[in-house]
């Protein structure tokens, strides 16, 4: 271990690839440059500073650990600060535009989990944009109905601010216009030029430590391809190994390739995972494993090789008491930041990826401002959530795309102080006839909610109080319009006294269900103005309600499905005091 006492630089501390850095009494180590030797984890464990800088605006920093099981742990009331700048990566022409990172910046970043566009050109106005992983080889059907994988280009319209990260390529590419949308001309990109990683990258592959089946397949088989991450070569490929091998099937298979002693099995026989530990010259190696499925029968089946859950995936720890104090960086596709009792937390002009983002159990601060978070095709996923932080929150510009259904949850904020531009982004198939949350506000202070937007799930408010929704927007999965999920444009639940200002529609595709409905607790909900095309797919204005109190007024809803009843109460007309004033209903 190398004990950091004094301030200093990390190119004035002597360590080992992959040894530990402890920074003890207070001391900050200071880091401006990409280091030349990978650490291992760094720590602040009674206290101390881990200060990131670089003020350049076109070279990046790297930060880079020596494997997954290492990470920045910020505790015992240490701080990582990181001061970053940002670097503009091109000016839109109003085409289709892809940027190869394998080769700009002399092929520094190994990964883009942040990327904002300006609004108009010349704006000097930045929104960031949903980033979604389509790398080829994490893209299956099966994938997308499990939480995992990557999502195929052709899942979004032409209203979708999204780009697309090529993992394999390591490229970023913007929308067609058909296919997401066109970034407008004249209108500049930009991206931090810091990155911090534990992936130990190599191209075209990640971390695996399972192999997983979906969709139950009877018949065919599978190879795996195993990988030296390190120096990007290929190893060898196994025999073939039937569809349901044994634990001890895959490992005679991968010991045939990288010799005896070099792994462990357990778990299986397949559909049930089985589970791999590297072990004698390769323990220490990032040997990564692409399977190449031709599995048959049951639905959409694929073996697929995946993260294991039960091993590190974090790359920050702030608790207990730990703070982090970031602006202009990004984080890999494999941070974690389920940080419970942490001190605080500020990120500005930031992206996380992973399989979940979770900020929760704190009498801390949180300040999350021009932040995206893109989920990671690599490993099944949770919800995200902002969930039970006492002090001070502030949201501004937080956009989150994830394959899984059950979207992002601002919860129980006593100290809520702004809540503007939250958007989600899910655009997993969904099969369960269940409504789909994208959006849930819960147990918040009666401040103005600004344009949350809700892409493949219903926006969800419950236990609100005089609060003010203003320009809510929605629309269902991406040129998706599902019958199976009667799910609403908004939910109301126990709510008192909202107001919801200017409804309208974000993309192509229409909710099933009605625009609002609100249960028996609900009273005095007012909604005025907006307006909303439901393509012939959706239900009316109210639907199937219940409370007491709801007027509507100077709402303009077109394409109402038809044999649909604009205003649905429920038949114990249960629903009392229900208004409606210049509503104007098209179909049905």
């Amino acid at each position: 271990m190398a004990i950091v006492t004094s301030n200093t630089n990390l190119t004035g501390v002597s360590y080992a690839a992959g040894e530990i850095i402890e920074i003890r009494n207070g001391a900050t180590l200071t880091i401006d440059s990409t280091p030349a030797t990978r650490p291992g984890t760094i720590q602040c464990i009674t206290s101390g500073k881990l200060r990131i800088e670089n003020t350049s605006t076109s070279t990046p920093i790297v930060l880079e650990l020596q494997d997954m099981t290492r990470d920045l742990r910020i505790e015992g009331n240490g701080i990582l600060e990181i001061r970053g700048n940002k670097i503009e990566i091109g000016t839109s022409d109003g085409t289709q535009q892809t940027w190869d990172f394998s080769t700009l910046y002399s092929g520094a970043y190994t990964d883009i989990t942040y990327a904002e566009v300006e609004t108009a050109n010349g704006s000097g106005v930045y929104m960031p944009w949903f980033i979604v992983n389509n790398t080829p080889a994490f893209i299956a059907a099966a994938f997308y109905t499990n939480n995992n994988g990557a999502a195929d280009s052709n899942r979004f319209d032409s209203s979708t601010e999204v780009l697309f990260w090529n993992s394999q390529t390591r490229t970023l590419r913007s929308g067609d216009g058909t296919n997401g949308k066109l970034i407008p001309n004249g209108c500049k990109i930009r991206i931090p030029n810091i990155l911090i990683t534990n992936q130990d990258w190599q191209p075209d592959v990640t971390l695996i430590h399972s192999i997983r089946s979906l969709g139950i397949p009877s018949g065919g088989t599978f190879t795996i391809t195993l990988i030296n991450r390190r120096t990007d070569t290929t190893i060898g490929t196994t025999e073939t190994i039937a569809f349901n091998a044994t634990a001890a099937t895959i490992d005679t298979a991968i010991k045939a390739v990288l010799g005896a002693g070099t792994v462990t099995t357990s778990g299986g026989p397949l559909p049930t995972s089985v589970l791999i530990t590297m072990a004698g010259s390769y323990a220490s190696l990032p040997i990564a494993f692409v399977v190449n499925s031709s599995v048959t029968g049951g639905t959409n089946s694929i073996i697929y090789s995946a993260e294991n859950a039960t091993t590190n995936c974090s790359l920050l720890d702030l608790t207990p008491s730990g703070t982090l104090d970031a602006e202009w960086c990004m984080f890999s596709q494999k941070f974690a930041a389920t940080n419970s009792s942490f001190s605080s937390v500020r990120c500005v002009n930031m992206g996380l990826g992973n399989a979940e983002l979770s900020f929760l159990n704190s009498n801390g601060s949180c300040e999350l401002d021009h932040v995206s978070y893109t989920s990671t095709p690599y490993a099944s996923l949770s919800a995200s959530e902002v969930f039970s932080v006492s002090s001070a929150v502030k949201l501004n510009k937080v956009v989150i795309s994830s394959a899984i259904s059950s979207g992002h949850s601002i919860s129980t904020l006593p100290n809520l102080q702004r809540c503007d531009d939250v958007r989600v982004l899910g655009w997993g198939d969904r099969t369960s006839t269940s409504a789909i949350n994208g959006l849930a506000f819960t147990t918040l202070p009666n401040i103005p909610i600004i344009r949350p937007v809700a892409i493949g799930g219903r926006i969800l408010l419950t236990n609100l109080t005089n609060n003010n929704i203003v320009e809510p927007a929605h629309s269902d999965t991406t040129l998706t319009q599902t019958i199976v999920n009667p799910a609403p444009v908004i939910s109301m639940v126990n709510c008192i006294g909202l107001t919801i200002a200017n409804v309208k529609k974000y993309g192509a595709s229409a909710a099933r269900n009605a625009i609002f409905s609100t249960d028996a607790a609900c009273a005095n909900i007012l909604a005025v103005g907006g307006s909303y095309n439901m393509t012939n797919h959706g239900a009316g204005v109210l639907g199937q309600s219940s409370g007491a109190g709801f007027q509507v007024k100077n709402l303009t809803v077109t394409n109402q499905r038809s044999a649909t009843q604009s205003f649905d109460a429920p038949s114990t007309f249960a629903c009392t005091r229900m208004n409606g004033t210049k509503v104007f209903v098209g179909g049905g």
